[in-house]
């Protein structure tokens, strides 16, 4: 092959495998430094060339892709679907409105709308005085309700934190209830919202009420009216029941 011929071939060889470029040489540069060898020269520059394309154009290091480079991929467990919510089977309708013999109603709240009325359920007793009734009916609202009765929605400020916590129960001739409580306001601290006392004094208003011979009742804190009513924010007052 002639020279020129050769040189032109070389400098595409060596394009193709990009050291010209890395040699910041173009093409005819190439070819026109193999053209100006003269004599033996031009012999033998023409195969070191070719070695040289050889070993420039070998096996390349490769970058490795995205997918290898950051090896298996990774399997994403499917989100987990929201469990849902069982239908509230508490229904202040159908609870029991009288207790049978041996038993007494106490009243929680239904299901967790701010709106959310009371239900009744019984607790058994053996109390034969209106006092002894009241006091047991009030001994079970402050132990709130079971799990079960939970799991139904029914739900209250009291619970095992505040179970015990009555000092007193005491109904004058006047129909006037004292119901005189261990001060729980240590376990219960957001009662004194809005909502939180219409539903607190609605489960103790309903649970009082259920006697009839009751016309209004004092709620105290250790004996005062007044720690009791501050605790909710307010002023001592009597206890009414809604229209009977």
């Amino acid at each position: 092959m002639r020279p020129g011929r050769a040189a032109r071939a070389l400098a595409a060889a060596l394009m193709a495998c990009g050291l010209l470029m890395s040699m910041d040489v173009g093409p005819a540069s190439a070819s026109a430094k193999v053209k100006n060898r003269r004599g033996p020269a031009a012999t033998w520059s023409l195969p070191v060339a070719l070695v040289i394309l050889v070993v420039g154009c070998g096996e390349q290091p490769t970058t490795p892709s995205a997918s290898e480079s950051l090896g298996p991929p990774v399997t994403t467990p499917p989100a987990e679907t929201a469990s849902t919510a069982p239908e509230l089977s508490c229904d202040p309708d159908a609870a029991p409105q009288r207790p049978d013999d041996g038993e007494v109603l106490v009243f929680f709240t239904c299901g967790t709308s701010p709106l959310a009325t009371v239900a009744a359920v019984t607790r058994p007793t053996d109390a034969d005085a209106a006092e002894d009734q009241l006091s047991s009916a009030i001994a079970a609202l402050l132990a709130g309700p079971t799990a079960t009765e939970q799991e139904s929605g029914l739900r209250s400020w009291f619970s095992a934190a505040t179970e015990g916590r009555i000092n007193s129960v005491v109904i004058n001739d006047a129909g006037v209830a004292v119901v005189d409580f261990e001060d729980f306001s240590d376990v219960i601290p957001n009662a004194s919202t809005t909502a939180g006392r219409r539903q607190l004094l609605a489960e103790i208003r309903a649970t009082v009420f259920q006697f009839d011979h009751i016309e209004t009742a004092e709620l105290q804190f250790n004996g005062s009216c007044d720690a009791f009513w501050a605790w909710l924010e307010a002023t001592c007052m009597p206890l009414v029941p809604e229209a009977r």
